[in-house]
């Protein structure tokens, strides 16, 4: 009998609710519970009272490290189900403004005095010049232009195509943006060489048209990846705003610890991000270009002597740059 109750408990957390703040796989709990060497079931409760208390999804608790900190602490992260607190900030915007960072094209278009990088969308481009494009750089970026989390991007070379004509006619049908793949700064590259490993910086712009960055963070593809997004197994390590030293440990997509890169080379904490001043002079400027969008997650590349918008984000998630124990509710609500 006992077995049984303590089995219900366990299970309870793992039900599907309607809203959607208790979804997610019982693997990203027990990945969590192993590696901190929490029991389940007492991890289990304590989510059980934080989804309840403080809205919070599996993600955010695990990522946040919920389980060791007090409500008060608690309180103070922003989570996914801010969502009204976040979005109040575009609420002025149109769906046109919005589609300027939900259309990669668009935000190319938008942007371009912040972007070095050869682009072409296919959607307005003849087959001859898609040809002539990915003629002149060998290996371009394919990217659908409405999705995220680094969804369908993937890299092509000319030399590795079996048919060039039937790939331009499929990007043509899909409307992809095609891009030249991106350089990034040699110290970053150290990081992980297969990735461009590039910074979320979180921008608010307040009541009087003043710009400051919320948080930031690198995330750093896994060994052999090409993109870095946490979603699909990158690290992410929390930066500090003025200086752009990473000042904390790095967090992956299950709450997993990180002290060094994942290839070992390189201990984290206290690595100089290179060119950081330019980064905050940009994201100053770029914050408002759109007046009526101000909250973005802006996606940066570190280049060898300058830095580059990959794009921008409305809906950045919460633990891009909250990680490393830096919780930004009250920063935010004092910005609306």
């Amino acid at each position: 009998m006992k077995h049984k109750i303590k089995m219900m408990i366990y299970l309870i957390p793992f039900i599907r609710f309607n809203k959607g703040i208790y979804k997610f796989r019982i693997k990203d709990f027990n990945c969590y519970s192993n590696q901190n060497g929490i029991s389940r079931i007492r991890l289990a409760i304590d989510y059980m009272i934080a989804t309840y208390k403080f809205k919070c999804n599996l993600k955010n608790y695990l990522i946040f490290d919920f389980y060791y900190k007090n409500k008060n602490e608690k309180r103070k992260y922003i989570v996914e189900t801010d969502g009204e607190l976040v979005d109040s900030f575009n609420e002025k915007s149109t769906p046109d403004d919005k589609s300027i960072f939900e259309d990669k094209a668009r935000f190319n278009e938008t942007f371009n005095k912040y972007i070095q990088r050869g682009y072409i969308y296919c959607g307005l481009h003849s087959k001859t010049e898609i040809m002539t494009f990915i003629k002149k750089y060998e290996e371009v970026v394919v990217k659908p232009t409405n999705l995220n989390g680094g969804k369908g991007i993937k890299i092509v070379s000319i030399n590795e195509l079996n048919n060039i004509d039937e790939f331009v006619e499929d990007a043509i049908n899909n409307k992809y943006l095609l891009e030249e793949k991106l350089t990034q700064n040699k110290h970053i590259l150290k990081l992980n060489p297969t990735s461009i490993n590039t910074i979320r910086v979180v921008s608010v712009v307040d009541k009087f048209n003043n710009v400051h960055i919320l948080g930031c963070s690198i995330r750093v593809g896994k060994k052999g990846s090409f993109v870095d997004n946490m979603s699909q197994g990158a690290v992410g390590y929390p930066i500090d705003e003025e200086t752009g030293l990473i000042c904390g440990t790095g967090k992956d997509y299950y709450g997993g610890n990180y002290f060094t890169n994942d290839l070992g080379n390189v201990e984290m904490k206290g690595f100089q991000i290179p060119n950081w001043k330019m980064v905050k002079e940009v994201i100053n400027n770029a914050a408002k270009i759109v007046p009526t969008i101000r909250y973005v997650g802006w996606d940066v590349c570190i280049k060898e002597k300058n830095i580059e918008l990959v794009e921008g984000n409305l809906h950045p998630a919460p633990w891009t740059y909250q990680i490393g124990n830096r919780p930004r509710k009250e920063q935010i609500i004092q910005y609306l």
